[in-house]
């Protein structure tokens, strides 16, 4: 018995230039993985945490009361009738009554509270503009730009002295014992898949 194998040159190199083709311009699979990263870091500030889990740490009462603040009618609603109790307050302590002059302030502090946790404020997307400035952009055939306001950049590396603490939105990470950044394991995995797949579907 004789066996011949007989190889088609030809069809082998052109299948190899679109590998290389595709290789050259990874522009189909960057926007994908663009759109990704949009997707992961929205939904990391929408859910409060960060790329692996982490939760978001409590916003300062300062800052949860100073939100209440800006929305001017809940505010007017929240000290209502506040002069009135502001007088009463002097009164008592001019009289020496402490325990009277506490519980007016305990009482207005019970409608601030009663009023943030209906305002339910959460960290970071008080007005969306840090939200809408994170972007990943595909810039030429082989590269993507991730940019955000400059504001959002303390939140996510943490401030100093922990201020503002960290909060990382972002699919980066700091490398250990260096001030770097490297991208969170779930997104490179996502990355890596689908560049695979991109040089896979060159045909």
């Amino acid at each position: 018995m004789q066996v011949s194998l007989k190889s088609d040159v030809s069809a082998v190199l052109v299948l190899l230039n679109k590998k290389s083709d595709a290789l050259r311009n990874l522009r189909p699979a960057l926007q994908d993985i663009a759109a990704e990263i949009d997707r992961q870091t929205a939904q990391n500030l929408t859910d409060g945490r960060s790329s692996d889990g982490l939760q978001f740490s409590e916003l300062a009462d300062s800052t949860k009361i100073g939100r209440l603040r800006q929305r001017k009618s809940t505010w007017r609603k929240i000290t209502k009738g506040q002069k009135a109790r502001e007088r009463k307050q002097r009164k008592a302590l001019k009289a020496g009554d402490f325990n009277q002059w506490s519980q007016i302030r305990q009482e207005l502090r019970g409608r601030v509270d009663e009023a943030l946790d209906a305002a339910n404020f959460k960290p970071l997307i008080n007005t969306g503009r840090g939200r809408n400035s994170a972007r990943a952009k595909v810039v030429g055939s082989d590269s993507i730009k991730w940019s955000v306001a400059q504001y959002m950049v303390p939140h996510i590396s943490g401030g100093k002295n922990n201020r503002p603490p960290m909060r990382n939105f972002s699919v980066f990470q700091k490398q250990q014992g260096s001030a770097d950044f490297e991208l969170q394991p779930k997104i490179t995995s996502y990355i890596r898949a689908r560049l695979i797949r991109h040089i896979a579907e060159a045909k």
